[in-house]
């Protein structure tokens, strides 16, 4: 087994990974609109262009990219109902 200074590293580069990936994934909507799921796209997206498109296509405001550890998902931004 490693030594536990051997594996420091490997950990923090981990860590850092799982960051960088969760703040990417923390996009969202402006505070007048609330975020759902687009309803026409399909399968993982990796770009913010590809979910604005397809939002613009089904009537809402913007959509972005919302990344997560192992995919992507297109939300739209949509007025809230409460």
């Amino acid at each position: 087994m490693e030594s536990p200074k051997k594996l420091r590293p490997l950990i923090i580069m981990a860590m850092l990974l799982l960051l960088v990936m969760a703040a990417e994934g923390h996009k969202h909507c402006p505070e007048d609109l609330c975020e759902g799921p687009s309803g026409k796209f399909k399968g993982a997206c990796s770009q913010d262009d590809e979910c604005q498109e397809t939002c613009g296509e089904e009537g809402f405001h913007t959509g972005f990219c919302k990344v997560g550890p192992f995919n992507g998902a297109c939300k739209c931004c949509k007025p809230c109902v409460f």
